[in-house]
């Protein structure tokens, strides 16, 4: 199944969660979700789905939100929603924002976050003043309880986090800096940082496979041997299925005409395998996930799309 957020500007389809049939489109369940449900995360074992939901900044729909982003934890077995975490006291002056969730490996209920911290205040005219505080915390959770250990502010720039081999490995980064973390029973702790060359295009969610991590800018990374193995010719959302690594890029795309091109590489020798043309509405793509039968999918605009390769 593809699991898709559907947010409350879509009117009366919005704040639900819904699962989407790869092969043959359809939605087969939805669940009601709270305000704005956001980022998705499953565990390898497909037990839970994860979401955010309650954007900090509601602008354009009521306003600055003074509440925090919250997660919840979806029984995929059930279809049953637990209680939302972290629970944090309500403040006027500052809000929490998710910016990016990982499952455990192997621990599929325990949940890796990264927090950014905002600051309101009320202006003389009644209005607010939203201020961006930056990264604030990454910290685990099972079942909703923090470990005790957690890495806080200014230890860390990461921003997209990619589960690794084992569950006391992740890796976090935002495209200039590479970081491995180590996950223990008492937390995660930042284990060492090194420096990444440039890539292509922006930076966006990484997809490790094998002890290799590839990343939306071209580059292919071992990350225990902390070194860039090569950078390729292609950028955009990454996803890895058995010999071959795609690349979804949006380059060279064009308003009158948008579309994408899906490059495949061989994973052993990095050398170029395929490039298909894919016709879309909006050339704004993310999360490019594998979703079984040779399939791949992805959003983009208000659409997804489920593409052979």
């Amino acid at each position: 199944m593809i699991y898709s957020a559907v947010p409350n500007r879509e009117a009366a389809l919005g704040d639900q969660i819904a699962s989407i049939d790869p092969a043959s489109g359809n939605i087969t369940a939805t669940w009601p979700a709270p305000t704005n449900p956001h980022i998705l995360a499953i565990p390898d074992d497909q037990s839970r789905l994860y979401y955010t939901y309650g954007a900090v900044n509601n602008a354009g729909l009521s306003g600055f939100s003074l509440g925090s982003e919250q997660i919840v934890a979806v029984d995929l077995s059930t279809g049953m929603a637990g209680a939302s975490f972290p629970s944090r006291s309500p403040s006027s002056d500052f809000s929490y924002s998710i910016v990016d969730l990982a499952a455990v490996p192997t621990q599929s209920r325990s949940l890796i976050s990264i927090d950014n911290l905002y600051n309101s205040a009320i202006l003389s005219d009644g209005g607010n003043l939203f201020v961006n505080l930056g990264l604030d915390s990454i910290r685990v959770y099972d079942d909703g309880s923090p470990r005790s250990t957690f890495i806080g502010a200014h230890a860390f720039t990461c921003t997209f986090l990619s589960p690794g081999a084992s569950a006391s490995r992740v890796y976090c980064s935002d495209g200039a800096t590479f970081s491995r973390l180590q996950v223990d029973s008492g937390g995660i702790s930042l284990l060492d940082s090194f420096a990444l060359i440039p890539g292509r295009g922006s930076f966006g969610h990484m997809a490790f496979s094998a002890g290799r991590v590839y990343t939306s800018t071209g580059l292919i990374i071992d990350p225990e041997g902390k070194r860039v193995i090569n950078r390729v010719n292609a950028q955009g959302p990454v996803a890895v299925d058995g010999n071959a690594v795609y690349w979804l890029d949006p380059s060279g795309s064009n308003t009158q005409a948008p579309s994408l091109m899906l490059r495949s590489f061989d994973t052993s020798t990095l050398q170029p395998v395929a490039v298909n043309q894919i016709n879309v509405t909006t050339a704004d793509p993310t999360r490019l996930i594998v979703c079984g039968a040779g399939c791949l999918a992805f959003r983009a605009g208000n659409e997804v799309y489920i593409v052979k390769h």
